[in-house]
């Protein structure tokens, strides 16, 4: 009963070990999918070429540079700022994706910054 149990552990233990390589894989694909289809449902129509095509060279280009992390990060963000709202003006979705295009530079919030 004892070797039975444990070879039941030790499965479980392996299946769960194999998942999150898989899952530790596809964070990425995954991430980006969901944030895409996010911008694609709260943006005009008119801008749904412009939006794939800025997020997959983004994405490429992090998979290339090797700046998956810092591609994630932005994905997140961007998962954060659609959340609030239930549809995006042309320029508001212009200007994400301008976000996307340079996502490896700090966006400065221009009421953020105080002038002396």
């Amino acid at each position: 009963m004892k070797k039975k149990t444990l070879f039941v552990l030790l499965g479980i233990g392996l299946l769960g070990a194999v998942l999150l390589l898989a899952l530790q894989n596809y964070k990425l694909d995954l991430i980006h999918y969901v944030v895409v289809n996010a911008m694609l449902q709260k943006s005009p129509q008119s801008l749904e070429t412009e939006i794939q095509s800025a997020f997959e060279e983004a994405r490429r280009r992090a998979e290339f540079e090797e700046e998956q992390n810092t591609y994630i990060a932005k994905l997140l963000a961007f998962s954060q700022r659609l959340e609030k709202v239930q549809r995006l003006s042309p320029d508001s979705a212009r200007a994400m994706l301008e976000e996307v295009r340079h996502y490896d530079r700090p966006v400065i919030d221009p009421d953020a910054v105080k002038e002396p």
